[in-house]
Parts: structure tokens; C-alpha cells; sequence
């Protein structure tokens, strides 16, 4: 994709992710029928695809749809008229009490903000190929929760203070090279390969082998999910 007017583009995706506390005027919802749509989105971070229609003028919503999927910053939810925008979610103080077994960290360097949001959204497009999504995850703005991740409880939660993804499962040796593999993903399609990290299982540095035998985080994000 080639875009000669980037502004155009950033004007686009500032009309969904935004600070709702500030840029959002419920009102304009109310008169058109997308209140409820509007407080799913800026409360819970789930987009209705009559919310996202309007909010680009009906014009180019399927195009924004695609990119913002392709790009990370959204996934398909419960419905082909539903998507999940991980940056949009509310902290949940209640989550996020998660052991230290398992470190992903960026210390040596540093976690960008849109890193952990972008790693939730292939974890949720991952686990809805698999499994239906209505009871088998639970999240918040810097913590996941799946129950059916590879045939594992999962948790992941982004530590800030420590530079690191913090991961819990029943079987951390399974789950980290498919969490590797996503990270990978990142890096290569968004992060221009700069990104650097170490896993650390009980404290020891650990090589998930199938992450790097992996040569796909350039390919299509279909192709990638399905070699998972």
C-alpha cells in the first residue's frame, strides 16, 4: 500500500483510536442511533461495524478495516460485525496478578507502547480460529486472559515498570515459541526489526526453537496464523 497522503490516513484511524475522555462527544452518538455502539467501543474497546461505517463516512470502511487488521491494531471478535481495538481497553486493576515464571524482556533495550496491544490482537485472531471467543478471554488495558490458548489457560500482562511481558500457563514451554513466533511478526511488519528481547523461564534464558524455525512473520497474517 502507497499512501500519498499520509494525514488522510492518520486523520482516519484518529477517528476510532482516540482519547475518549477528551475527543469524544456523545451527543453526535445519541442523535444517530450509535450511543450504545459508541460506549462499547470507548469502554470496552469493541467496534460494531455500523459504529466504524459512520465514523468513517461510509467511505473506505472495508479498506480501514483490512489495514487496521493487517496492521495489528484491530482483530475480529465475536462476529463478522465486531472487532476488538486493544488499545482502547480501561485498566482493570482486578487483573493482572500474574506470576513471574515467565519474562519476556525488553530491558536491554525498551517495550514500545502498542507492542503488548498489538501481540493481544494476534492472540485473539489466533484463538478465534480455534475456539468461540464469547467466555474464553478476559481483558484490560495491559493484561489478557484466554482459557482456550492452544489448549492452555494463558495470561499475559505488560509490565511497563520492568520493560517486559509477564506470561502465565500451565505449560509456559508450549505457549512461549507460538507468543514468540507473534512477536516475531511484530517486529518484522511493524517495529522495522528494531525491537530486542529475551525469554527467561525461571530466571534462565530459554530459546523457543519453533519461533525461529518459523519464516513466516513477512507473509500474509492469514498464512502466518494458520502456520502457528
Amino acid at each position: 500500500i502507497v499512501v500519498i497522503k499520509p494525514q488522510w490516513l492518520i486523520d482516519a484511524l484518529g477517528k476510532v483510536i482516540r482519547d475518549s475522555t477528551i475527543h469524544v462527544d456523545m451527543a453526535q452518538y445519541e442523535r444517530t442511533g450509535l450511543e450504545e455502539d459508541a460506549q462499547l467501543l470507548f469502554n470496552k474497546g469493541i467496534a460494531t461495524r455500523d459504529l466504524l461505517g459512520y465514523l468513517w463516512n461510509y467511505d473506505q470502511t472495508e479498506f480501514f478495516i483490512d489495514l487496521m487488521k493487517r496492521t495489528m491494531l484491530m482483530s475480529a471478535y465475536t462476529d463478522s460485525d465486531s472487532f476488538l481495538i486493544p488499545s482502547l481497553l480501561k485498566e482493570n486493576k482486578d487483573m493482572g496478578a500474574v506470576d513471574t515464571r515467565c519474562v519476556i524482556d525488553f530491558s536491554k533495550s525498551f517495550l514500545p507502547h502498542g507492542v503488548f496491544q498489538r501481540l493481544v490482537c494476534l492472540c485473539v485472531e489466533y484463538v478465534s480460529r480455534k475456539t468461540a471467543l464469547d467466555d474464553s478471554i478476559r481483558m484490560s488495558k495491559n493484561c489478557a486472559q484466554f482459557s482456550a490458548f492452544a489448549g492452555h489457560e494463558v495470561e499475559l500482562v505488560e509490565d511497563p515498570s520492568r520493560q517486559a511481558i509477564l506470561v502465565s500457563s500451565s505449560d509456559v514451554e508450549k505457549i512461549i515459541p507460538i507468543v514468540s513466533s507473534m512477536l516475531l511478526k511484530i517486529n518484522s511488519n511493524v517495529m522495522g526489526g528494531r525491537l530486542k528481547w529475551k525469554v527467561l523461564i525461571d530466571g534462565k534464558a530459554f530459546q523457543p526453537e519453533k519461533a525461529l524455525e518459523i519464516e513466516s512473520p513477512t507473509l500474509d497474517l492469514d498464512v502466518f496464523l494458520a502456520s502457528l
